[in-house]
């Protein structure tokens, strides 16, 4: 079992993570693309992303890139503390273990849901857009939300509960 550190070390990475993309990709907000990243995430069409891709050029084509290759740290960081904080608190609930470690592998899928994702980013941004891979990656985002969603609300919920009761195990 990894200790309670290491998944407190984790969620410090993840957030250090979650704040540098977030001041990283402020310049990838455009007129197309108002959500920055997010609007080329949920883009379903090949016409949407052409659109994004078009005013995301020079320095905002590398800004992109480089907010992509610290998306893949992220997701590293938040799929490897959303499985061993779920796992944590799933070995300390007799009540709510099997629900902890479905949010375990949730919190884990959704982390290689991102890394696909990022690529078929790249793929339609540096290559060229194609709508069946704008449906498919809107559809992996959607997917990679909820199942993140649902690993933060059972770690979250785990972490507040374990403050007002003593472990089960």
């Amino acid at each position: 079992m990894v200790s309670s550190r290491t998944i407190l070390l984790l969620l410090a990475g993840a957030l250090i993570m979650m704040v540098a993309l977030r001041f990283q990709g402020q310049s990838l907000v455009t007129p197309s693309a108002p959500s920055g990243i997010l609007s080329l995430e949920f883009s379903k069409t090949a016409a949407d992303v052409e659109k994004i891709s078009n005013e995301w050029s020079g320095d905002k084509r590398f800004a992109f890139y480089l907010n992509t290759v610290l998306d893949y740290f992220y997701l590293l960081f938040y799929g490897v503390f959303l499985f061993f904080a779920a796992r944590f608190f799933a070995a300390r609930s007799k009540q709510f273990q099997k629900f902890g470690n479905y949010a375990a592998i949730a919190g884990i899928t959704a982390a290689a849901l991102d890394a696909i994702e990022n690529a078929l980013m790249l793929f339609n941004v540096t290559i060229q857009p194609v709508d069946f891979i704008a449906k498919l990656t809107s559809t992996i985002a959607t997917t990679k939300f909820l199942l993140a969603g649902v690993a933060v609300a059972y770690v979250l919920i785990m972490a507040i509960a374990s403050l007002f009761t003593k472990s089960e195990k």
